[in-house]
């Protein structure tokens, strides 16, 4: 009887080590496939929920030049502060956006701002233009990461955009 047993418990033990074996090549194999579907989902060239920010800095300059070309920024005093402080508005939202690339996003707000503060001048939408250029350049970004194919002219742009 006592054979019985120890056979038993061999047995028993085998299967134990063989269910073991089994779970831990499951979950292997399972991180395995996690790992490659993370890696088969791309990045969206225009992700609606992370370019929030981008869209209404767009809205923003568009409201801002329309304003100008209408008269009301286009008063010397009146003009140059509401510009400035949509500028700064501006600039938070593309800082909320894009952190790591702020301080060349700023220059370029900054250069429109300057531009926007000259009368006559004032009435083109260069704010507009410096706001859709960032958002532009994000998306040529993400096409250089995605390594689209027939899109090696809009990657080498978006690469030799400054990065700071």
């Amino acid at each position: 009887m006592t054979a019985d047993m120890e056979e038993d418990e061999i047995n028993y033990q085998d299967d134990l080590e063989n269910a073991r074996a089994n779970q831990a090549q499951a979950e292997n194999m399972s991180l395995a496939q996690s790992v490659q579907a993370s890696a088969e989902r791309k990045e969206p060239l225009i992700d609606m929920l992370k370019d929030i920010p981008y869209f209404l800095a767009i809205i923003l300059a568009i409201a801002k030049d329309v304003a100008d070309f209408f008269g009301i920024g286009s008063s010397p005093v009146v003009g140059t502060l509401i510009t400035i402080l949509v500028m700064i508005t501006i600039a938070l939202l593309v800082f909320l956006a894009a952190p790591p690339e702020f301080f060349h996003n700023f220059m370029l707000l900054f250069g429109g701002t300057t531009i926007e503060t000259i009368p006559m001048i004032n009435l083109l939408p260069v704010l507009t233009g410096a706001v859709v250029y960032i958002y532009v350049r994000k998306i040529l970004q993400r096409i250089a990461k995605r390594k689209i194919p027939g899109a090696s002219r809009l990657a080498a742009l978006a690469t030799k955009a400054p990065q700071n």
